[in-house]
C-alpha cells in the first residue's frame, strides 16, 4: 500500500472505508501530506517566479513612464515651436530672407566693391605696407598677395555664374 496514489481517492468515505485497514489509512494519510507538501512546495515556487515577473513588469513601467514623461516634455516644447504665429513668422522672416537674395543688383555691387578694395589690398601689400610692418620678406608678401588674388578671383566669377539665365537684365 506504500505505492497507493492519493489523486484516486475523490473523498473522504473513499478512505475510511471497511475495505482500508488502520496502517493503509495511516500510509494514505502519509503520500496524501507527502502529495500536499509537492504541490505547495511548486506553487510557493510558481508564485515566486510569478512575483519576479511582476516586479521586473513594474520596474520596467516605472522606466518607461519616466521615458514617456522626456518624450512629453520635447513634444511639448516642439508644439510650442509650431504655432500659428511663429511658423507665420518663420515664413515672412523666408520670405524676406529670399526677396533679399534675389536683389542681385545690390549683390553685384558689394561684389564689385570687394574686388576694388581686394585691388587696393594687393597693392599695399606688395608696396610693403598692409599692416605687416618691415619684418615680412618680400616673398611672403607675394605669397599674401597671390592668395588674395585667388580670392578676388572667385569674387569675380561669382556674379556672372548667375547671370547665365536670359531673363536677369543687370547681368553684365
Amino acid at each position: 500500500m506504500a505505492n497507493f496514489d492519493p489523486s484516486k481517492l475523490t473523498s473522504t468515505s473513499q478512505i475510511f472505508s471497511t475495505n482500508h485497514t488502520l496502517p493503509q489509512i495511516r500510509a494514505i494519510h502519509k503520500n496524501l501530506h507527502v502529495a500536499i507538501e509537492e504541490k505547495s512546495t511548486r506553487l510557493r515556487t510558481q508564485v515566486g517566479s510569478s512575483y519576479r515577473d511582476l516586479l521586473g513588469t513594474a520596474d520596467t513601467i516605472v522606466h518607461m513612464r519616466d521615458d514617456n514623461d522626456v518624450v512629453q516634455e520635447l513634444l511639448g516644447k516642439m508644439g510650442g515651436r509650431c504655432g500659428r504665429g511663429i511658423i507665420g513668422a518663420k515664413a515672412t522672416g523666408l520670405s524676406k530672407f529670399v526677396a533679399k537674395e534675389n536683389n542681385s543688383e545690390a549683390s553685384i555691387a558689394a561684389r564689385l566693391r570687394l574686388l576694388d578694395a581686394c585691388v587696393l589690398v594687393v597693392g599695399r601689400i606688395l608696396k610693403g605696407g598692409g599692416g605687416f610692418g618691415d619684418n615680412v620678406k618680400k616673398g611672403d608678401r607675394l605669397v599674401l598677395s597671390t592668395k588674395v588674388l585667388v580670392l578676388s578671383r572667385l569674387f569675380d566669377q561669382e556674379p556672372f555664374r548667375r547671370c547665365d539665365r536670359p531673363e536677369q537684365s543687370s547681368c553684365y
